[in-house]
């Protein structure tokens, strides 16, 4: 079996950069996926990442579905009284809806969501 494609969400932070730098160590194949949404204060240095990491980092525009999707959500339910979870959402619609079909679009083998665990206080 050929060696696999591995894509990373990347947002520019130490957890989705770690583990883009650990599985670079692991496989010959791994890119990064970092998303935009029209509402970043601070973009990272995407060209930098990628001499970092030495890998390729696509960036994507979702600015059209984060606005739907998310934005949307959270204006709306929050005019309703409620406390809206707008990260639940955007995992749900953008990170495992928007972003994962693009991965898939590109015919790459595998997609890992750079998500871990949190840390224990103990």
């Amino acid at each position: 079996m050929p060696d696999p494609a591995i894509g990373v969400a990347v947002s520019g932070g130490v957890d989705s950069l770690m583990s883009a730098f650990l599985l670079k160590r692991q496989y010959k194949k791994v890119f990064g996926l970092h998303f935009t949404t029209g509402h970043e204060l601070h973009k990272p240095d995407i060209m930098r990442l990628k001499d970092q990491l030495n890998m390729d980092i696509f960036t994507l525009d979702l600015s059209v579905p984060f606005e739907t999707d998310v934005i949307q959500y959270f204006v709306s339910t929050y005019r309703q009284g409620k406390t809206p979870n707008p990260c639940m959402i955007c995992n749900q619609k953008i990170k495992f809806g928007v972003l994962l079909e693009q991965a898939k679009n590109w015919e790459r083998i595998f997609w890992l969501p750079a998500i871990m665990p949190p840390l224990s206080m103990t």
